[in-house]
């Protein structure tokens, strides 16, 4: 009978163990180490980690054997068992290596321990932790905690504003406001973010807290996304809202923009964040 193989990327670690010590093999470790990271499971994930590896290296030692085995002219019989080991080698998976792609998948999670965890195996976080496109990063976990922590470990800051651009398109106030407090660089000039949340189907709600935010935006840009990428009510709500927008600041029929900021974020502060920051200075503390 064929030995099964370990799919489930959701078992538990008792789950693991127990199939793995009954002889069945796990299929394709590394893509179960990433699915375990993105579901936050800590525990499973570092014991296939290293149960891997270990696997990896006993295979690699065997493999050695073997063949140092060949070479010393043993009998046939020793041959074979040499040749055995080959094939069990050749079966073994290829040892784990932790590269940035497993910390933005830890970040997705929203999980800080297991952040944590492969930081102190070499594996820090880098600039896609915060948004990476494919998992949405810590700001697609929507958790404050994740957030703050990438900013305690300095992890360089996206620039392009796609972190805000993830959070609104989710419709994720509370992240947007998180964003804000951690001084989140807001995008270029040219608008480019604004008219990707809107791409993006962020709802209208969401669109008002950028510009109150100082989102940089060119209406001209915005009012063609809304054009290609909106459709039903929901278009005709944002329609009407740009169009306000556009008379409020004085568009005149040029590729006008508006925006407190630089690119990063509006220089004043409302009560409510000096209020937050003085909180967080406190929790610090």
């Amino acid at each position: 009978m064929a030995s099964a193989c370990v799919q489930a990327p959701g078992g538990g670690l008792e789950l693991l163990q127990l199939l793995h010590d009954a002889g069945h093999p796990i299929a394709n470790p590394a893509s179960r180490f990433k699915e375990l990271l993105k579901a936050g499971r800590l525990e499973a994930a570092a014991w296939l980690l290293e149960a891997c590896n270990k696997e990896a290296a006993e295979g690699q030692a065997g493999k050695a054997g073997g063949k140092a085995g060949g070479k010393a002219g043993k009998p046939k019989a020793g041959g074979k068992a040499g040749g055995q080991a080959d094939s069990k080698a050749g079966g073994t998976a290829p040892p784990i290596k932790l590269g940035p792609e497993h910390a933005d998948l830890a970040a997705a999670s929203g999980s800080v321990r297991l952040l944590t965890w492969l930081k102190e195996r070499g594996c820090g976080p880098a600039t896609s932790a915060w948004n990476e496109m494919g998992s949405g990063g810590a700001v697609g976990s929507g958790c404050e905690a994740a957030l703050r922590w990438l900013a305690a470990q300095r992890c360089p800051m996206p620039t392009d504003g796609s972190p805000y651009v993830t959070a609104a398109s989710n419709g994720d106030l509370a992240t947007l406001a998180v964003l804000r407090r951690l001084r989140m660089p807001m995008g270029p000039d040219d608008g480019r973010a604004f008219a990707d949340a809107i791409m993006g189907g962020a709802p209208l709600q969401a669109l008002e807290k950028l510009v109150e935010a100082g989102m940089p935006v060119r209406w001209s840009r915005a009012e063609q996304a809304v054009s290609t990428h909106r459709t039903g009510e929901d278009k005709e709500a944002v329609e009407f809202w740009t169009g306000d927008q556009q008379r409020e600041e004085g568009y005149c029929g040029s590729d006008g923009g508006s925006g407190n900021g630089s690119g990063s974020g509006s220089e004043e502060k409302s009560e409510e964040e000096e209020e937050e920051e003085e909180e967080d200075d406190d929790d610090d503390e």
